[in-house]
């Protein structure tokens, strides 16, 4: 390499997060190219690669993603070796492989590195390595404040780097958990990361994509239930070994809402509230095209009513209960959120064996409902739930029970009747109105989850989280009869369930209990 391209390739290295997207002149954004300008140079982000052009040198000098080792500080990469081998000795060697975790657009709010690195033990010659998976800030300023407003990094390092590990010592290996292992976190500013576990060099991958709209079979449904069950009953077996007592007194800050919530005097708007209300308009324009009592309850007005209550309801199911129904939460439980270990059977197919869970920003203590109901409306469809609902929430409730008898011989501050009550009566609204808004989305497939990173410039970003894509949304459902019948049976369990007896039972709506004092 000669002294010209090294040179730029430090500068770009050096200045293209803490410097270009930050404090350089005003960024410009031309078609999903942002180009900022630091003294003579120019450079060029196209949303995986840079150039950097001088006025005094022709041309571009093209530097990728993978020289981009600035997206990962050398001293966090030590800390993450030191927490893996327990050695504060541990040399990491130089050379280390830095690229993109995944080429199709898998996440919304941070830029996910898989790393490898190489290192050395003391008093060892053997040159040993490990892949690691790094989520750290996304070079796209709408991401980033996004990111903030939600508080990303310090919500999933909280529970994933502080709370994980006591569940797991309380555990004692006596139960697997089933989240990624993380080595080492920044919790905020512009080296704000987690560097954790590379599930997939782990043995565990997604699922196919065929499932976003055909929605997940039972295998991997039982997995999941048996999953949340060990998470949860770890969580409630943890939090009696706290000494202040509780999750909430231990992490105060835990308790906070920033996505779910109704902003009070001189609090920001949710982060989704424009995505929000045009998934809300076009629900009801597409209600226009289900004979019965959709039809009907959009001409009469009645859904307008009906969905002024959709976000309270939300919000306030999404509380922190009272009662002894609350265990840590993943807080966005569906099949993007989860990658599944598989074996091959007989006959040369594979099943599902094992599960683990990511992405847990959004995580609270909440009813177990929030998760059982948000993974089943969000990952499954109707007819699928009907048939098999009762058996996987005693699944789910067996393995809660098994979990709590292994740690600590205690049983769950709640019986299967009574979580079968939250489910099918006070909560129930809650994954009606998250399958309503999401999973319209979410059926598109390749439309939704783009297979090529590179596709998803700023402006595409923004336009999603400014209306849920809607647009394709409605397109799809006039053209393609499968996602239409799916989504057509969203639509008429949802009005089934908010006008029980018909238009005449508005105000029995279990949607408005919000406005009961």
């Amino acid at each position: 390499m000669n002294r010209s391209h090294r040179k730029d390739r430090e500068f770009v290295c050096t200045y293209l997060f803490p410097y270009v997207l930050r404090k350089s002149r005003p960024t410009h954004s031309i078609e999903g190219n942002i180009f900022a300008q630091r003294g003579t140079d120019v450079i060029h982000w196209d949303g995986q690669s840079v150039r950097t052009h001088n006025q005094s040198r022709k041309g571009f000098r093209r530097v990728k993603m993978a020289d981009l080792t600035s997206s990962a500080p050398r001293e966090a990469l030590v800390k993450s070796l030191q927490n893996l081998t327990g050695r504060q000795d541990v040399e990491l060697l130089d050379g280390y492989e830095v690229k993109r975790a995944t080429s199709g657009v898998e996440g919304f709010t941070s830029l996910v590195l898989r790393i490898k690195l190489q290192y050395r033990l003391p008093g060892d010659d053997a040159v040993k390595s490990h892949v690691l998976i790094v989520k750290t800030l996304s070079p796209i300023e709408f991401q980033r404040k996004i990111m903030d407003e939600a508080h990303v990094f310090s919500r999933e390092w909280l529970v994933l780097g502080r709370m994980v590990p006591i569940m797991s010592k309380v555990s004692a290996g006596r139960v697997k958990i089933p989240a990624p292992e993380c080595y080492y976190g920044i919790e905020s500013g512009d080296r704000a990361g987690l560097y954790m576990e590379d599930l997939i060099h782990s043995g565990f991958r997604a699922v196919k994509r065929s499932y976003l709209l055909d929605g997940l079979d039972y295998a991997h449904c039982s997995l999941v239930m048996k999953g949340l069950g060990r998470f949860h009953g770890l969580s409630l077996a943890a939090e009696k070994t706290l000494e202040k007592g509780s999750w909430f007194a231990a992490f105060p800050h835990y308790d906070s809402e920033y996505v779910f919530y109704i902003p009070g005097p001189g609090e920001p708007p949710p982060l989704m509230e424009n995505m929000v209300v045009s998934m809300i308009q076009n629900f009801k324009e597409l209600c226009k095209e289900v004979e019965g009592l959709p039809k009907e309850a959009e001409a009469s007005g009645v859904l307008d009513e009906i969905m002024e209550g959709a976000w309270p309801t939300l919000c306030r199911l999404k509380q922190t209960p009272t009662n002894n129904r609350r265990v840590v939460t993943h807080g966005d439980c569906w099949m993007n959120n989860m990658m599944f270990r598989y074996e091959e059977k007989g006959d040369a197919e594979e099943e599902p064996v094992d599960v683990k869970f990511y992405d847990l920003q959004i995580s609270k203590l909440a009813n177990p409902s929030i998760d059982l109901l948000y993974f089943l409306y969000l990952s499954t469809r109707r007819p699928f739930r009907e048939r098999y609902f009762n058996s996987l929430i005693e699944e789910y409730h067996a393995s809660l029970t098994e979990t709590l008898k292994l740690v600590d011989g205690s049983s769950p501050p709640f019986s299967l009747s009574e979580l079968k009550s939250d489910l099918e009566g006070e909560y129930k609204p809650f994954g009606l109105i998250m399958g309503l808004f999401f999973s319209p989305m979410m059926m598109l497939g390749d439309d939704f989850l783009l297979p090529n990173a590179d596709d998803m410039t700023p402006e595409k970003m923004e336009e999603f989280f400014n209306t849920g894509s809607t647009g394709k949304v409605k397109m799809r459902f006039f053209v393609d009869p499968v996602y239409r019948s799916h989504v057509e049976d969203m639509i008429r369990e949802f009005v089934d369930v908010a006008l029980p007896n018909g238009i005449k039972s508005i105000d029995s709506s279990p949607f408005l209990a919000y406005k009961v004092k």
